[in-house]
């Protein structure tokens, strides 16, 4: 059955005949897409499209420009993340915190002129204080550490660039 249609498919096609172009088909289609360029380009746009024609910049535009932006770069005055004085609050508030320590840890008053019993006294402190830090997991404190630290450079190295001298950087006379 199936050899059947194959077969009567194979006559029909056979008995047909392929379609021919007429002989001007390629001049007659041509001539088609000349006239639909024609009639896009109209001579009313054709003479505004001349008569305003792409304007070019000057020579130096890219150089005057970036002279510009490099102006505009070198007057932003970059303040740091924390401020200097924020930086003498929490240096005096790690101080008070000592002294407070050393202070309050319960035991008598050292003699007079007695600097090796206050700097013990201070040790004992700090080893309570880093014995509770031990209670905090390490990961938060390497993370804090690490955080403190590229905030001191980034205050520190701020401005400093090859050949400049850094105005945060303090510099031994």
């Amino acid at each position: 059955m199936a050899t059947e249609k194959d077969d009567r498919l194979k006559q029909l096609i056979q008995t047909l005949e392929s379609d021919k172009p007429a002989p001007d088909f390629t001049g007659r289609v041509m001539q088609e897409i000349r006239t639909e360029q024609e009639a896009v380009i109209s001579p009313a746009l054709k003479a505004l499209l001349q008569g305003n024609a792409v304007e070019k910049p000057a020579a130096d535009f890219t150089t005057v420009v970036m002279a510009q932006v490099e102006e505009m770069n070198q007057q932003l005055d970059e303040e740091p993340i924390i401020s200097k004085r924020a930086w003498y609050a929490i240096a005096a508030f790690v101080v008070a915190v000592m002294v407070a320590i050393g202070f309050t840890s319960g035991s008598a008053s050292p003699p007079p002129n007695s600097v090796t019993l206050s700097v013990g006294r201070i040790g004992n402190s700090l080893t309570t204080i880093f014995a509770q830090v031990k209670a905090i997991p390490s990961l938060f404190v390497i993370t804090f550490i690490a955080i403190s630290l590229l905030f001191l450079l980034d205050y520190l190295l701020k401005d400093a660039e090859p050949g400049k001298k850094s105005s945060n950087l303090v510099t031994p006379n």
